[in-house]
């Protein structure tokens, strides 16, 4: 690959990642619906990580959390068959109501952890 003042450059590691047209717009309801989740889910993590025994103990409790987050998901698409559907268009009801689910679930699990 040569630049624009003639100098070769070395060939990429990867090549470009190519996104579907649905993420390079801006969706702040799915945005903040993934946020609340990634933070519903890394709260017991963080519980798991610090009160974990032993290397097993803490992927085991984990794994308990993630669970717990996908049935979380699982129950809030049994509420609206049509979550994502919602979120996908932008309806910032749905990816609240995902978002607090996720977020309340989080802390009940992370509360759940202590020892």
């Amino acid at each position: 690959m040569v630049t624009a003042r003639g100098a070769r450059r070395p060939p990429a590691l990867f090549p470009p990642l190519r996104r579907p047209a649905s993420w390079t717009k801006a969706n702040p309801a799915r945005d903040s619906a993934l946020g609340a989740s990634l933070i519903g889910y890394t709260l017991p993590l963080f519980v798991a990580i610090y009160n974990a025994q032993s290397l097993l103990d803490c992927v085991v409790w984990g794994l308990v959390a993630l669970v717990v987050q996908m049935l979380i998901y699982w129950g809030m698409r049994f509420v609206l068959p049509d979550l994502s559907v919602r979120i996908e268009r932008g309806e910032r009801a749905a990816a609240i109501l995902l978002a607090a689910a996720s977020l309340a679930g989080g802390l009940i699990n992370a509360a759940s952890m202590t020892y």
